[in-house]
């Protein structure tokens, strides 16, 4: 043992008689667990044990939760407007000063104009990546705009506390809608799969793969077997819909999930 080494025989026989029975055998064990090498640390022990890494539980999940959101319709005066509704709805549940109005006003938007081939196909449009493309009224043709435009334009208006879930699982999602965050989301008019896609290209040169079943929803509750969702096409609150299909769908549209959180 270390500690015996720096002992002379006479202190060594004084501990003994100090401690006739074992007792003294945890005092050198604990002191044996210490290495004070000079050459290491001279100033510092460095221990031979590491403290015990603290264990933190997770909280669980509930498996189930609604939230009271108000809904909104986008029709008749939007059209192709269900991603700026929702977003109307998730804005006014958050009490941020702003009307849909505002919204559309500040909203990115990409002016490509539209180029249809003589069979009527799109060959070049705007980049819903960058911001929303066509005509929100419908009064023209229009598509719509996914994650990262809105949340640029939430990002001008709350900079801290904008969450984008792009590209996660859908456990996140619900994750946030426990902890009563109403979660923006993407999926399709009938929360389906869908087999209906068209591909143009950008200014920019970029293919752009899409569906006119393209639709945006709030989401506002789960359960076991469903989710509830605030849908802008039908004014509807907390629509009951089948989560496997309705996951499939937002999946199919590339994971788009976006919320605020305070």
């Amino acid at each position: 043992m270390t500690i015996l080494r720096s002992l002379g025989l006479g202190l060594l026989y004084a501990v003994f008689m100090l401690f006739p029975d074992d007792s003294y055998r945890q005092m050198f064990s604990t002191a044996d667990a210490l290495d004070y090498s000079a050459a290491e640390s001279p100033s510092e022990p460095s221990y031979l044990f590491e403290a015990p890494t603290e264990i933190k539980e997770e909280p669980i999940m509930m498996a189930e939760h609604l939230i009271d959101v108000d809904s909104l319709s986008q029709l008749p005066e939007y059209l192709n407007g269900c991603e700026i509704t929702r977003l109307a709805m998730l804005i006014d549940y958050e009490q941020l000063p702003y009307t849909r109005k505002d919204l559309i006003r500040m909203l990115p938007v990409d002016e490509t104009p539209l180029i249809e081939g003589d069979g009527g196909d799109i060959e070049q449009w705007g980049d819903p990546n960058r911001g929303f493309v066509g005509d929100i009224t419908g009064n023209q043709k229009g598509y719509g705009v996914y994650n990262k435009p809105v949340e640029d334009l939430l990002n001008s208006i709350d900079t801290d506390g904008v969450l984008n879930l792009t590209g996660g699982e859908f456990e996140a999602v619900e994750e946030q809608v426990a902890k009563d965050h109403p979660v923006m989301v993407w999926t399709t008019s009938n929360f389906e799969p869908t087999e209906s896609w068209v591909e143009w290209r950008s200014q920019e040169g970029s293919l752009i793969e899409a569906t006119f079943d393209e639709h945006a929803v709030l989401m506002v509750g789960y359960d076991k077997d469903y989710v509830y969702v605030n849908d802008p096409l039908t004014g509807e609150k907390a629509e009951k819909v089948p989560k496997h299909p309705f996951i499939e769908s937002w999946e199919q549209l590339g994971k788009q999930a976006l919320t605020i959180y305070k």
